[in-house]
């Protein structure tokens, strides 16, 4: 099985799993899937606090300006944050 696999089905088992949702957003960035590295940050700032939730938010942002062109979402993600 593979780690994507993998991932995805603890998703499946646990849709508010962070550290899945993390290394599924990154994987999705590698594949420069940037819409589902952002969809992925965005429901990991919603399971997890402090300075990892800010540190999601901070991301989408980038991701959205740099690789989507949407200042718009950039913002959003900021004043989520």
């Amino acid at each position: 099985m593979s780690y994507t696999s993998l991932l995805q089905k603890a998703i499946q088992t646990d849709p508010d799993h962070g550290p899945s949702l993390k290394g599924l957003s990154e994987l999705d960035e590698q594949m420069e899937n940037w819409d589902g590295a952002y969809e992925r940050l965005s429901r990991l700032a919603d399971v997890v606090g402090g300075a990892e939730r800010v540190g999601a938010l901070v991301h989408m942002s980038e991701i959205a300006a740099a690789h989507l062109a949407d200042n718009g979402r950039a913002i959003q993600a900021l004043e989520r944050a």
